[in-house]
């Protein structure tokens, strides 16, 4: 079972349909696609990660964990239209993408749509999990409103990104 830190939503009551955010498993070039409360997937992501270490080697495994944490996240939400999807293909997202590279064990937040960045930041799967929370914000604050400083400046073009 998946521990998931619980993030206050700051629009909690309001409709967040839109709020779309995808998660990419490499090498399997596996898509997951959250409709909804997308700026939680990162959070979740990361809870994955420290709850399944013994699986970081298997890129099926992660995918259906990564999957699993994300429908079991939002099943509580019965009256509300949430959507997810497993694409072979990418959905536009509202956030960078999330890809996990299961050959070189790490993450990355990457963007390649509306103003093309490239890989925004990369790290290894064990420094991802071991962020907390305030750090694991920190950095979304960052990537959100573009700072320079964390650019690795390594453009892959989205044909690519499979």
């Amino acid at each position: 079972m998946v521990k998931v830190a619980l993030i206050p939503f700051s629009n909690w009551g309001q409709t967040t349909m839109g709020d779309r955010a995808n998660v990419l498993i490499r090498p399997m070039g596996v898509w997951l696609y959250c409709h909804s409360w997308g700026e939680e997937i990162p959070y979740l992501v990361r809870d994955a990660l420290r709850s399944w270490r013994d699986r970081w080697n298997d890129p099926g495994q992660l995918a259906s964990i990564v999957f699993c944490a994300m429908v079991d996240r939002y099943r509580h939400f019965h009256d509300y239209p949430i959507h997810f999807s497993i694409e072979s293909s990418r959905v536009v997202p509202d956030h960078p993408d999330l890809v996990l590279d299961v050959d070189t064990q790490s993450a990355s937040f990457e963007e390649h749509e509306i103003q093309p960045r490239g890989v925004l930041w990369r790290d290894s799967f064990a420094a991802y999990a071991a962020l907390h929370d305030d750090e694991l914000r920190e950095l979304l604050a960052r990537i959100r409103y573009g700072d320079d400083s964390l650019a690795i400046r390594e453009w892959v073009p989205t044909k690519d990104l499979k």
